[in-house]
């Protein structure tokens, strides 16, 4: 009975999904298609709810999990989406190509071969084109959709590339059968290593890390879901697919380095230029590089539990922040209206070993009380520093922050808890790595304590030129974008009516 439910809901929903994008096209009427695509999200989110609790075969609550996820998210922005583009000709390709790229998601989540995650990874980057280009005459919106374009081109060619690789080897290319030679192996071959590496360069430029980034900032003209259903969903692919090959990379250090640095850069910088963005939009474009870089980072260093943690509540959280742009806006102000940060130096300082020490103790009480928990230094770091801002306002008791701090601490655990079960024993994190790691993050919150707490201070005055231009990083890749591939930028309708309006002049002259 469990694996008739399990195979029932692995194919429904991405069948699903494609039915109501082809009926959507075909209704009578555009409320009918709204009420099409509203009826397949609603079908396949009641159909993916069951296998997080039936279970299935080894690894497939992460598959079971995502997918919900997927639903959930493609529910949620269907249903927002209504009354968002309420009056647009462009709804009908809107609902075909949203519920089509949901599909080739969803896709992704339940394969466990690698040539159909390639095919299906590659079908989501051409539907989400669809979706950025849904108003052709933004300039804007044409540059990021082509810069996107490139970059996965070549990653489809490194991903690609790591399949041979793979084949060569003689391996198979299901992922459970992967993983188990890998594990029983021991060791990886020289091909295996490199088309690990493959793999992880592939993610970093789906993943919209530094120095491809700029196309993640510049797709802020695309409508309102589009940007929460690639910034909540779509933009996460990669890290899921690093998570499902977590035997993989947990044998390849040349991989997991790649990770580490390109994922830190990313978060460090992108945190930084964030700070100095006013537009809700592409403040939130920002903080999503960064995120993704902490996710990577997470996966580099094989803290696979905490990367899937941050995974499912970056995109829940990210969802919700794109869709309540406005209120956010109020709320932003609100924050900066009367939140006091003028702690003394010596108090931010206490502020950091105050959170450390809490973070800490909880951390060793739990390992006493749960043997089975280990929780690696790296770890104690990024939560300890992340937590720290609840003990900046002194305004406050000390109990009423201590008790923030381990309510946050104890959710992670909590969360660890869960997930921990969802992958392999790694043996143990590169103390470069964990060493370059605790750098960046104490780097990080440096900086950005300066800028908080002395945003007209001459370290935060230099720093924001530079910042503010987003450290020219995007430029390098946009000058490379249109020597390899030029584009016309101009609408085809809009030249055409420049070249009428110069005959006309023309005409008038003469």
């Amino acid at each position: 009975m469990t694996t008739s439910i399990l195979d029932l809901t692995a194919f429904s929903p991405p069948s699903l999904y494609l039915l109501f994008a082809i009926l959507s096209l075909i209704a009578p009427s555009v409320k009918s298609s709204w009420s099409l695509a509203y009826l397949g999200t609603s079908s396949a989110l009641l159909l993916a709810l069951p296998r997080c609790f039936v279970g299935g075969e080894e690894g497939d609550l992460l598959g079971s999990v995502m997918i919900t996820l997927i639903a959930l998210l493609g529910w949620v922005i269907v249903s927002y989406s209504r009354t968002y583009l309420e009056g647009e000709r462009c709804q009908r390709r809107y609902i075909a190509a949203l519920l089509s790229t949901l599909a080739s998601v969803t896709v992704i989540a339940l394969s466990d071969n690698l040539l159909t995650i390639g095919i299906a990874w590659t079908a989501t980057s051409f539907c989400l084109h669809l979706l950025l280009t849904l108003y052709p005459e933004r300039s804007g919106a044409l540059l990021a959709a082509h810069k996107k374009f490139i970059a996965s081109r070549i990653a489809d060619l490194a991903y690609l590339l790591a399949l041979a690789l793979i084949v060569t080897e003689g391996e198979t290319l299901q992922i459970s059968g992967l993983m188990a030679s890998v594990q029983d192996a021991g060791s990886l071959s020289p091909n295996l290593h490199l088309a690990a590496v493959l793999i992880v360069g592939a993610v970093i430029l789906r993943s919209a890390q530094i120095p491809v980034h700029g196309w993640l900032m510049q797709v802020m003209e695309a409508p309102t879901p589009v940007s929460a259903l690639l910034h909540a969903g779509v933009i996460n692919i990669g890290g899921f697919v690093l998570l499902r090959l977590s035997p993989l990379l947990s044998q390849a250090p040349l991989a997991q380095a790649l990770l580490v640095i390109v994922g830190s850069s990313s978060a460090v910088l992108a945190g930084i230029v964030m700070m100095t963005r006013i537009s809700i939009k592409v403040r939130l474009a920002w903080s999503t590089c960064a995120q993704l870089g902490f996710m990577l980072m997470e996966c580099g260093l094989g803290l696979y539990s905490l990367a899937f943690l941050h995974l499912l509540s970056h995109s829940c959280y990210k969802a919700y922040l794109f869709l309540s742009a406005g209120d956010a806006v109020i709320e932003t102000r609100r924050r900066r209206l009367y939140s006091s940060f003028h702690t003394a130096a010596r108090g931010r300082s206490i502020a950091v070993a105050e959170a450390m020490a809490l973070t800490t103790v909880l951390f060793l009480i739990c390992e006493f009380l749960v043997p089975s928990l280990h929780l690696p230094l790296p770890i104690f770091i990024i939560v300890g520093l992340a937590v720290t801002p609840f003990m900046w306002d002194r305004g406050i008791s000390i109990l009423s922050r201590s008790l923030r701090t381990v309510s946050v601490v104890g959710l992670y655990i909590v969360g660890h808890l869960l997930l921990e079960p969802l992958f392999s024993a790694h043996d143990g994190t590169s103390l470069v790595l964990t060493l370059l790691v605790i750098t960046f993050f104490t780097m990080l919150y440096g900086i950005q304590e300066q800028i908080i707490t002395r945003p007209d201070g001459s370290f935060s005055r230099t720093l924001y030129r530079w910042a503010f231009s987003g450290f020219y990083l995007d430029e390098w890749f946009t000058k490379t974008t249109f020597k390899l591939w030029p584009v016309q930028l101009v609408p085809r309708r809009e030249r055409s009516m420049r070249v009428k309006t110069r005959e006309a002049f023309a005409g008038k002259e003469l």
